[in-house]
Formats: C-alpha cells, sequence, structure tokens
C-alpha cells in the first residue's frame, strides 16, 4: 500500500501492524481503534484522519501530515513523529512515553491529560498548544517553542526546559521538579500556584511574569531577569538568589526563607516592600 490512494477509507479496527504506508494519501481515513504498530508513515498524509485509541506504537511517522487529525487516547510509544505536523490535532489522553518529535509541529494542538515521558520534544514548534495536565518525567523541551501554551496542571520531573520560550504560556498550578531550564524565556507567563522544586532558572528571563502563591524550594535562581515579575504571597524556601536586581520586584507578603546571595542591602529593601525574610 506504499504510495496508495486510500482517501476517506474505513480500516477501523483493522489489523495493520507493520504495513507499508510510507507516502500514502490516507486524508479523513477512520483508523479508529486500529493497530499500527510498527507500520511504516513516513511522509504519509493524515489529514483529519481518525485515529481514536488506534496503536502507533514505533510506528514510522517521519515528516508524515497529521494536521487536525484525531488522536485521542492513541499509543504513540516510542513512535517516531520527528518533522512530523501535527497543526491543531487532537491528542488529548494519548500516550506519547519514549516518542521522538524532534522538530515536530504542534501548533494550536490538544494534548490534554496526555503522558510524554521519555519523549523528546527538541525545537517542537507547539505556540498556543492545549497542555492541560501534562505529565512527562524525563522529557527533552530543550529549545522548543510554547509561546501561549496551556501548560495548567502540567507536571513535569527531571526534565529539560533549557532555552524554551515560554511567553504568555500559563503554567498556573504546575508542578516542576528537578528542572534544567537555563536560558529559557518566561517572559509575562503565568506561575501562580505552581510548585517549583530544585529547578535551574539560571538566567532565566521571568520579566512580568506572574508568580503569585508560588511555592520554589531549593531553585537556583541567581542571574534571572525578574523585571516587573509579581512575587506576592510566594515562599521561596533555601533558592539561590545572587545577582539579582530586586528594584521592579513586586513582593508583597512574599516569605523569604534561608535565601542564598541576599545582601543586606536587599533583605532591608524586600522587607520594606513587605516582605518576610528569615
Amino acid at each position: 500500500m506504499r504510495g496508495a490512494n486510500l482517501q476517506a477509507q474505513n480500516f477501523q479496527r483493522v489489523d495493520l501492524t507493520g504495513a507499508d504506508l510510507r507516502g500514502a494519501n490516507l486524508n479523513h481515513a477512520c483508523l479508529i481503534d486500529s493497530h499500527l504498530s510498527d507500520a511504516k508513515l513516513c511522509g504519509a498524509t493524515l489529514v483529519q484522519a481518525d485515529l481514536t485509541a488506534a496503536s502507533l506504537r514505533r510506528a514510522d511517522l517521519v515528516g508524515a501530515v497529521l494536521m487536525s487529525a484525531v488522536l485521542p487516547q492513541a499509543r504513540l510509544c516510542q513512535a517516531n513523529l520527528a518533522g512530523a505536523n501535527l497543526t491543531e490535532a487532537d491528542l488529548d489522553g494519548a500516550n506519547l512515553r519514549a516518542a521522538d518529535l524532534r522538530y515536530a509541529m504542534l501548533r494550536r494542538a490538544s494534548l490534554v491529560m496526555g503522558d510524554v515521558s521519555r519523549a523528546n520534544f527538541r525545537h517542537v514548534s507547539a505556540n498556543g498548544a492545549e497542555l492541560y495536565g501534562l505529565e512527562g518525567n524525563g522529557t527533552d523541551w530543550a529549545s522548543a517553542q510554547l509561546q501561549g501554551c496551556d501548560l495548567r496542571q502540567a507536571r513535569f520531573s527531571q526534565s529539560k526546559l533549557c532555552n524554551a520560550i515560554l511567553t504568555n504560556a500559563n503554567l498556573n498550578g504546575a508542578m516542576l521538579v528537578e528542572i534544567q531550564a537555563q536560558g529559557a524565556s518566561l517572559e509575562r507567563a503565568n506561575l501562580s500556584w505552581a510548585y517549583l522544586s530544585h529547578v535551574n532558572f539560571r538566567g532565566v528571563n521571568l520579566s512580568s511574569a506572574t508568580l503569585w502563591h508560588t511555592i520554589l524550594i531549593e531553585a537556583e535562581l541567581s542571574g534571572a531577569n525578574l523585571h516587573n515579575t509579581v512575587l506576592d504571597h510566594a515562599t521561596l524556601r533555601r533558592c539561590s538568589l545572587q545577582d539579582i536586581s530586586w528594584h521592579q520586584v513586586s513582593v508583597q507578603g512574599t516569605h523569604f526563607e534561608q535565601g542564598a546571595g541576599l545582601s543586606g542591602q536587599d533583605k532591608a529593601m524586600l522587607r520594606s516592600r513587605g516582605a518576610i525574610v528569615d
């Protein structure tokens, strides 16, 4: 079936394990609950195809076009989606554990409550994507474009966000544990009520970001840009705070516990603005 025109065909619950569908036209095809594990789909077009609950384990989807495809609850463990176009695709609840999505296009895609543990999202373009409740352990988001993404309640651990762009992203209530994010931009991001433990935000751009009621534990914030940042009622416990300008930071009710790198002048200024400094 390599290169075949299979547009709008019905493959619901069909076993296509290991099938060679390279370059095939599967636009608008029905592949609900189909078995496509180990299938070769590189360069295939699946625009608006319905792959609900389909099994695509280890499938080769390099460069495939899945614009507006429907993939809720799809199983894409170890699938290769490098360079694939998933613009506006529905991946809610999908399992992308250990999948390769380097340089993939995920603009305005929805991956609500999905699992991306150990997946590779390096250089992915996912501006405006719905990533609410996303879970990822050991996920690599280095140099990813995540502007305006909805990452509320997301849970990432032992993951990389180095040089990622999260301008205007919404991380309200997110949990970030052991994250490497050097060089990332979180300008105007919303991190209210987030829990950040052992994150490396050295030199991160947090200008005009909101960290209202955010908890930061043993975070590395040295050299971070906090211009016009809102830290009201946040808790910073045993954080590294060297080389930070506090002149334009809102710290009403903020609790600094055993902060490293705060000078006596810094402490006096923070207290004068309503912060509690231990």
